[in-house]
């Protein structure tokens, strides 16, 4: 049952008498938790309307003792009620809500009023902090009696859809049923060591912790052992909600994890490059490899880099990303911030020494960090090449240095869309994998064999992958798994569904999310139901026709929303929809928790989804769940609403990115050329230009003054400009530079 009125106030009091001991990092999110359970006993105005049958994490917690030895009776229980309160504020402080208490047994939920992007991952967090809560109240236990007992904790975390029982803006507690039952299975099934965790769980948490799996009782369990130090979490592949296995691509697999295990095992590492059309499963296959690698006992370096388009105007965007998120730098971070995150990188594998520090300074600035003023930079721009030259160097031998700590898996999409300097760098340090657990996955497709037609050919240590449509078998197979939850399938609509998706993975999940959509499956009970008319619907003739479909039945705001978001790329950030909808005549700040609660529906229907690490400190980051939902959501606008809302996200870079703006100027020009303003796009792709010198990177230096030239009448002043600084570079290239 919910927590009374009186068992709120009795739980804020005790906890701000434990305020001085606790401290108030702990103590005031806790109590701020609870005065919002205790204002919604009130009915007081604000609190959010609950909803019927929201996902939730419940997280049972129970103590499990040994003998109490000489403990007197009084002080045990003084103990005890001592523990519960601190066990509150643990579970308070990451957003939980203490809903049930059964004897030494207790119930915390997240997600009562609404699923929140990091969930799951707060009641892992709880649990962990449970844990180490009582590790040290045993230790003062045994310090303080001459027999003490034992102490441990039993703990169980399940997710999943759950009715409640509400009187208006009251939860009473939950209604039984699958959810609550598997809660406390999980719980049950738990032992005492690690807090154990449910698949559904698991799913939205991988590569944040330090995992294992096992079975017990016919049961799969996840155990949770420890958070990872520098964690991202890894992209929930669920189709309407339902988990779905992999179908037709057992054999690629392998092929990833024998590359893995010859890199992790004999040291030979080397590059696999996985090759597809859009749609064939490339980021299942790549979820599947990371869950394999996640369950791995060794520990291992991960690094994750992404290309999009419009990165070509960042050189090295990659390869800076992946530095970006092993260094914890955000685009928002200062200069000086910027500085110590590299030294401190570096540092800590190479040791505090002048040496490390050249390296950190170089391989910064190479990679587009401004260290202009550092003593192991500036003599170098006397020959710019050598900043690429050295940087390469020292980058290549950090990874190998990382690698021979721990094995390192370096993960890099959608190659084809990537700078030529981020694939010069990628191939240069592919020549250092050999002797060193060292593996490079690549993703792209096919697009990047037209501009790199020997990519790889000859080294022995490359692996190339060729993803093939699903045949007429694995396509029923795909199908028959995401409808598992259905209690029959009508044929005539599979053969339909198979004959038009022609093998293509993607094609079968969209359709099946258009039925949602329109209603033709209901998915609110346990078992979806059909509705009448089902086999006769027209199946969309193409991706692009299916995924307009889809678009069309959002709402106004929310089609609205995801349009913009597409002008600015795969990654966007809600800061920048609220400015944009406010430079459209919006009304203003007032519309921010509007805009996020579309935001949510948004990634309710599987368009977009969170990522970690934001690059902005003060803004949420999300990022398509396809490319092709980003470029039919951009196909929807005019013309004429591309080029204002290219605009716009011009004129935001240029306000955020002030103190960095040289790093951002390649991707800026870019905007304003599609927003038509192209004077200014030729002044912002010479600052590139000039940026991209002092990297080292003096081809595309070449290439945005070559830009910006074609953008401007030949008699303008800054032509001229340019096109001398043009025929400079351009000798200074042909002399010889590194890239």
């Amino acid at each position: 049952m919910a927590a009374s009125r009186e068992q709120l106030e009795e739980s804020i009091a005790g906890l701000e008498a434990q305020r001085q001991t606790l401290g108030d990092a702990v103590v005031g999110p806790a109590i701020e938790a609870l005065k919002v359970q205790l204002a919604a006993l009130s009915g007081k105005e604000g609190v959010t309307a609950v909803p019927t049958r929201p996902e939730v994490t419940i997280l049972w917690v129970g103590t499990d003792m040994g003998e109490e030895g000489e403990t007197s009776e009084a002080d045990w229980e003084y103990r005890l009620q001592e523990l519960r309160e601190r066990l509150i504020a643990v579970v308070g402080a990451q957003g939980g809500e203490l809903l049930q208490e059964e004897g030494d047994k207790m119930m915390a939920v997240w997600g009562l009023r609404g699923h929140r992007g990091d969930d799951e991952e707060r009641a892992v967090r709880a649990a962990l902090g449970l844990k180490a809560l009582v590790a040290d109240e045993e230790k003062q236990w045994q310090a303080s009696a001459e027999v003490a007992p034992a102490l441990s904790l039993r703990i169980g975390i399940h997710t999943g859809l759950c009715y409640l029982d509400v009187d208006g803006d009251k939860i009473k507690g939950l209604v039984e049923g699958e959810t609550t039952e598997k809660a406390k299975k999980i719980f049950m099934l738990s032992g005492g060591v690690w807090p154990a965790i449910s698949l559904a769980t698991y799913q939205h948490i991988r590569g944040v912790f330090d995992v294992h799996a096992d079975e017990v009782d016919g049961e799969l369990i996840y155990f949770v052992e420890k958070a990872k130090p520098r964690a991202f979490p890894m992209t929930t592949r669920v189709v309407e909600g339902v988990a779905t296995r992999m179908v037709g691509r057992e054999i690629e697999l392998e092929m990833m994890q024998k590359g893995m295990v010859g890199a992790m095992k004999e040291k030979m590492g080397g590059v696999v490059t996985v090759v597809g059309e859009a749609g064939l499963g490339k980021s299942r296959l790549l979820y599947e490899f990371d869950e394999w690698v996640e369950l791995q006992p060794e520990d291992i370096f991960y690094y994750k880099g992404r290309a999009q388009p419009g990165m070509e105007y960042i050189p090295l965007a990659f390869w800076r990303d992946v530095i970006k998120f092993r260094f914890q730098i955000r685009d928002s971070d200062t200069t000086e911030t910027v500085w110590g995150k590299m030294e401190k990188g570096i540092k800590s594998l190479l040791g505090d020494t002048p040496e490390s520090e050249r390296q950190a300074h170089i391989i910064g600035q190479m990679l587009g960090f401004d260290f202009t003023m550092s003593p192991h930079v500036e003599p170098l721009f006397e020959k710019p090449a050598e900043i690429q030259m050295w940087g390469y160097k020292y980058l290549a031998h950090y990874l190998v240095m990382m690698s021979d700590v721990d094995p390192t898996l370096i993960l890099l999409e959608d190659i084809h869309w990537a700078d030529d300097a981020s694939l010069d760098f990628l191939q240069y340090v592919a020549s250092y994998t050999n002797l060193h657990s060292l593996l490079l996955v690549c993703v792209a497709r096919p697009s990047l064999l037209e501009r790199f037609p020997n990519w790889f050919k000859e080294p022995d240590n490359h692996i190339r992958i060729d993803l093939r449509p699903l045949s007429l078998d694995e396509s029923r197979e795909l199908i028959e798994e995401i409808l598992q939850k259905a209690e029959t399938i009508p044929t005539g609509l599979v053969d339909k569904l198979i004959n038009r998706a022609g093998g293509n993975p993607f094609y079968i999940e969209e359709v099946i999310k258009l039925l949602v959509d329109r209603d033709l499956i209901n998915k609110d009970g346990d078992v979806w139901q059909w509705r009448e008319g089902v086999e006769e619907v027209e199946l969309p003739q193409s991706m692009s026709n299916l995924l307009e479909q889809r678009l069309a039945l959002l709402t106004v705001g929310e089609g609205d929303v995801l349009r913009q978001a597409a002008v600015v790329g795969r990654v966007f950030w809600d800061a920048l929809l609220a400015y944009m909808r406010r430079a459209q005549g919006g009304k203003g700040e007032e519309e921010v928790q509007p805009l996020f609660e579309v935001v949510e529906a948004l990634q309710a229907a599987e368009f977009i989804y969170i990522r970690d690490m934001p690059a902005f400190f003060d803004a949420h980051e999300y990022i398509f769940t396809h490319i092709l939902v980003q470029e039919a959501a951009y196909d929807g606008l005019t013309v004429t609403e591309q080029k204002t809302a290219h605009s716009h996200v011009a004129d935001w870079l240029l306000m955020r990115t002030e103190s960095r703006l040289d790093e951002w100027a390649g991707l800026i020009g870019y905007h304003l050329v599609q927003a038509g303003r192209v004077g200014e796009a030729a002044h912002y792709f010479y600052m590139a230009s000039q940026h991209a010198q002092t990297m080292g990177c003096l081809r595309a230096a070449v290439t945005f003054l070559e830009d910006a030239k074609a953008l401007l009448n030949e008699g303008s002043p800054l032509y001229h400009q340019i096109e001398a600084a043009w025929q400079e570079l351009s000798g200074e290239k042909a002399e010889g530079d590194g890239d």
